[in-house]
């Protein structure tokens, strides 16, 4: 016996030609002459969602909610402009093709799917701005790189509310589209004038919000970017590409001396000769580079977090700097600062992918003559940003990443970084006769944060009592992040103590540095790699460990930078400088107090770090900031006002600096 379900009644042909009909009436009563109500509903669905982001009254009073109505009010109006306009030019387009209805219809359905793909975009810009605290850009796009391998960083922001709202509003959108479009008001007098009406209150009530966003509200919010438009955002970014953007540039004379922090060796009187009386005996060397980890998470360097247990334990055989610095928070930038021991184009673009290769010296080129054998080892994957063919040439006999661990990828980044100790030693025991130099760097302190399969989550929080309010945010996991970093130095004692086993550790120097931060909305307001250039995003770990030389350890106060870390290698074994690089050993004593960042994925940030001071000037805006680490570690109190001499002074290096580099790295 057959029964007839719901489904077979819908595809049943009469059932068929009723959904027709149905559709074919919608269809013909729809108005396609006009985009300016098809845009009046984009305008609603762009604010809904932005609305998301502004913080509800928690107390309903007429004072919290006529705030909140002003902060909605200015972090929409931008949307509205957008949406105002794409609708009056689609509405021109429409007008040109009035004579034409077969035309006029193709050019109605292209304008609407226009403002469909406008919602979707909305939705993912909701996510982005939660993510990067910014509007997306094309620099952020070409920062993206390889979005295979960027899987496992995506997925974590993949909610199921975010799935259903990519899928539902576009949707919802269209079907309000086609429901309004078939009621048609009569064009009479009264409803023009109501229509213009309508628009010069809109106009009026734009250009306040606009001056209201650009003012006092701009200062009083952290997250001021949200009165933007994402959709214009782009868009520009995109145009500034495509026609140039502007070169760095500032008026600010400065004293010719000031170049002389940034001169290459062979510009030096003297060259870079070894430090006189530096203790010297191991052979070996081992960088780790710590992926994502400034000094701010780690216990080490005064974290309430505790989460660096063995290298507290080690630091009694270690000198542990707590002034070093990224140039950038840009994983492939800071490579080449490293390697090449010069300062990275001021630019949001990667190195290794403009120039992968830009000429000059390196550590294993500069070793394998003497007899070193020379490896590059990464948990992850070195095809990313171009990385592996910056790397060819460059010296190494290997250069290793998760295709050679001897198993599947743990995530789309790579693979836990008990594998990359574990290439490390594999690679030693080859030819225990030879000393030898490794280059590595880790990847599970990346987002989303790999942690070994079962093994269980610590509690950091637990002696706090609470987490911190942005601990968890939009795909940023705080308590993840402080485990995995748990996890990696679980992974550098591993190394420690095999190369104790291996009776290496009187050899061999270890040294682990930090490429950039990774931040969690504290003590700023911003999230991940930010580009920006507080000490959370700069200030890295620069950690030497030898049992044979720095027994008992000690701190070092001396400030430097990533670029720095070659010249100190060679020290350490003896050796001179390359002609070629800028940076300075940590333990030459003529070296410059000062260290140099920039940012550049929002608006140009410059800083320098001199002394206790640390100046940024934002050359994008004009605006400075001056802060006395000493008193002030986290940035919080501007100086500005009250250290105009000394302002002007820090400016003048920064000045040295963009002109010196303009003039001698292309």
């Amino acid at each position: 016996m057959t029964t007839t379900g719901p489904t077979d009644s819908l595809t049943h042909p009469p059932a068929r030609r009723y959904f027709r009909t149905a559709i074919s009436a919608v269809w013909a009563r729809v108005d396609r002459s006009s985009a300016l109500w098809p845009a009046v509903l984009l305008g609603l669905a762009l604010a809904a969602c932005k609305v998301v982001h502004i913080k509800p009254p928690g107390i309903l009073s007429w004072a919290y909610i006529s705030y909140y109505l002003g902060n909605v009010a200015i972090a929409i109006h931008a949307d509205l402009i957008y949406a105002l306009s794409v609708g009056l030019i689609g509405q021109a387009i429409l007008l040109l093709a009035r004579r034409h209805p077969r035309l006029q219809t193709a050019v109605w359905l292209s304008i609407i799917s226009f403002f469909t793909l406008s919602v979707l975009y909305a939705v993912i810009s909701v996510q982005v701005f939660w993510f990067l605290r910014m509007p997306l850009t094309y620099a952020l796009i070409y920062l993206a790189g390889d979005v295979k391998n960027m899987q496992s960083s995506v997925g974590a922001f993949m909610t199921p509310l975010l799935v259903m709202a990519l899928v539902g509003l576009p949707l919802t959108y269209l079907a309000v589209v086609f429901a309004v479009g078939t009621f048609r008001l009569p064009p009479t007098r009264r409803f023009r004038i109501a229509r213009a009406s309508a628009l010069i209150v809109l106009l009026v009530f734009t250009l306040l919000c606009h001056r209201a966003a650009r003012g006092q509200w701009s200062e009083l919010h952290d997250n001021r970017r949200v009165a933007e438009s994402p959709h214009c955002i782009l868009v520009a970014s995109c145009l500034r590409e495509i026609f140039g953007n502007p070169a760095i540039h500032f008026n600010e004379a400065f004293p010719p001396q000031d170049t002389q922090d940034f001169l290459f060796v062979n510009e030096r009187p003297y060259g870079a000769p070894p430090t006189p009386d530096l203790r010297r005996a191991p052979r070996n060397v081992i960088v780790v580079v710590l992926e994502s980890v400034a000094t701010q998470h780690m216990h080490l360097y005064g974290s309430r977090y505790k989460t660096t247990p063995r290298l507290e334990a080690e630091a009694a055989n270690c000198l542990v700097f707590d002034n070093v610095y990224s140039h950038f928070t840009n994983t492939a930038n800071a490579l080449a600062a490293m390697l090449l021991s010069v300062y990275p184009p001021m630019t949001w673009r990667e190195l290794t992918v403009e120039h992968p290769t830009m000429p000059g010296d390196t550590v294993p080129a500069m070793l394998k003559p003497l007899g070193y054998r020379t490896a590059f080892i990464s948990a992850g994957d070195n095809a990313y940003a171009n990385q592996l063919n910056f790397l060819q040439n460059r010296g190494f006999d290997a250069i290793w990443d998760c295709r050679d661990a001897g198993r599947e990828r743990d995530f789309s980044w790579g693979v836990e970084d008990r594998y990359m100790v574990d290439m490390i030693l594999r690679w030693i025991d080859r030819d225990r006769g030879k000393p030898f130099f490794i280059f590595s760097w880790n990847q599970g302190t990346h987002n989303p944060y790999l942690l070994p399969a079962g093994q269980p989550e610590i509690d950091f929080f637990a002696d706090l009592g609470s987490k911190p309010p942005h601990a968890d945010t939009a795909g940023w996991k705080l308590g993840r992040y402080l485990n995995a970093i748990h996890e990696t130095d679980r992974q550098l004692g591993r190394l420690f103590d095999a190369l104790r086993q291996r009776n290496l550790a009187d050899d061999t120097i270890v040294i682990i540095v930090g490429d950039h931060g990774e931040v969690f909305g504290f003590p700023h307001p911003n999230w991940g790699h930010t580009g920006k250039v507080y000490q959370e995003d700069v200030n890295v770990p620069f950690i030497i460990w030898s049992p044979r030389l720095f027994a008992p350890g000690r701190r070092v106060e001396t400030i430097a930078a990533q670029l720095d870390l070659s010249p100190t290698i060679l020290d350490l074994l003896g050796l001179s400088s390359a002609p070629t690089w800028q940076g300075r050993s940590v333990f030459d004593a003529s070296r410059p107090p000062r260290a140099y960042s920039y940012g550049a994925m929002e608006d140009l940030l410059l800083s320098v770090r001199e002394e206790n001071w640390k100046y940024i000037l934002n050359v994008t805006q004009g605006r400075e900031e001056l802060f006395n680490l000493t008193t002030d570690p986290q940035e919080q109190t501007n100086l500005v006002a009250q250290q105009s001499a000394r302002c002007r002074r820090l400016r003048q290096r920064l000045a040295a600096w963009v002109d010196y580099q303009k003039k001698h790295v292309r």
